[in-house]
């Protein structure tokens, strides 16, 4: 999965096109949905990807990784 997650697409941005990871286009895409007010996209995001709300609170630093802070509180 993490081969498949990190293969490149090429996505069409403010009328240019990148390139970016699958797993970066799919949190995008939930992101933008989360934002529009799909409650299940906000549900998967800080559900299914704890770190996130984490690096919301307290940007990563280089002494942070992702999900352990917030596990610890936990």
């Amino acid at each position: 999965m993490k081969k498949a997650l990190s293969d490149k697409v090429a996505v069409r941005e403010n009328g240019r096109t990148k390139t970016i990871s699958k797993l970066e286009a799919i949190i995008t895409q939930t992101v933008n949905k989360a934002a529009t007010g799909d409650h299940r996209a906000w549900e998967f995001l800080f559900s299914k990807i704890p770190w996130l709300l984490n690096d919301l609170i307290q940007p990563a630093g280089p002494q942070t990784r992702p999900g352990t802070d917030l596990q610890r509180s936990a």
